[in-house]
């Protein structure tokens, strides 16, 4: 089992162009020039921005935090300036649903790809409330609702059809949500503390949950850890990586991926 920490959206990394060759001269005190060049960057191509796979901020995705691919291949991305849907190559935009404000938009957006149907939660950060949807591969709604409080992070089981949900930290509770995909009305509790934060989540299998928390009040002081949830038990049955700071540990992770 491998499960991989960090933002989904390796590629904007390549936005970044890479150093080339800089070259200065330099008179010296005999009037001859001395010429000082900097060695040629081996990842300078790699980094150039027509060797992206998507660049994302043209195309209206802007500031991004999750990515789904799609039983067709196909990448769906959300953002704070919205829901797209890019073809396997990355060069082709196939459906959009822009946010006209992308600043009111919360962090954390989420889409999620299950038995042929796009998951996708995004937040208004003035109103405080969670906009879910659900999509088929057309970008056609077939479900819509609106859930108090922000959501942090979203997962779900692709034999049971339960979607997890946690959101951003509001009061004196943080609470696992799950729903059925089904009928996604009814979110009960799988799990609530008031000792620390429910963060980013992840599915390890159909019963497992694993979690990233954050004791309250949360700041840079926070202690961190991962627990592992069992969902049927509704109980953390393992908790390690409890600082983040040391080799292999982690530290405010913001997504979880099996």
């Amino acid at each position: 089992m491998v499960v991989w920490f960090g933002v989904e959206l390796e590629w904007l990394l390549d936005s970044f162009a890479g150093i080339g060759v800089a070259t200065s001269s330099i008179e010296s005190g005999q009037g001859q020039r001395q010429k000082m060049t900097e060695n040629l960057s081996n990842t300078s191509n790699h980094q150039r921005l027509d060797e992206m796979f998507i660049h994302l901020t043209p195309k209206g995705a802007t500031v991004p935090y999750s990515l789904c691919m799609d039983s067709e291949r196909n990448v769906w991305v959300a953002s704070k300036g919205g829901l797209f849907k890019f073809d396997s190559t990355g060069k082709n935009l196939l459906f959009e649903r822009r946010n006209p404000f992308p600043k009111k938009i919360s962090p954390y957006c989420q889409v999620l790809y299950c038995d042929g149907k796009i998951l996708y939660a995004y937040a208004e950060e003035q109103s405080a409330s969670t906009e879910f949807r659900i999509l088929d591969l057309s970008g056609e709604m077939l479900h819509e609702q609106f859930i108090d409080g922000k959501v942090f992070s979203m997962a779900v089981s692709s034999e049971t059809g339960d979607i997890f949900m946690t959101k951003q930290l509001q009061g004196e509770d943080s609470i696992v949500y799950k729903a059925s995909m089904d009928c996604p009305l009814g979110w009960e509790d799988v799990l609530s503390e008031d000792e620390y934060a429910f963060q980013a989540i992840c599915l390890l299998d159909s019963n497992t949950l694993m979690a990233a928390t954050c004791s309250i009040p949360i700041n840079m002081y926070s202690k961190q850890a991962l627990r592992i949830i069992d969902v049927e038990k509704q109980k953390v049955v393992k908790t390690f990586s409890k600082k983040g700071k040391g080799d292999g540990e982690i530290f405010f992770p913001r997504a979880i991926q099996r």
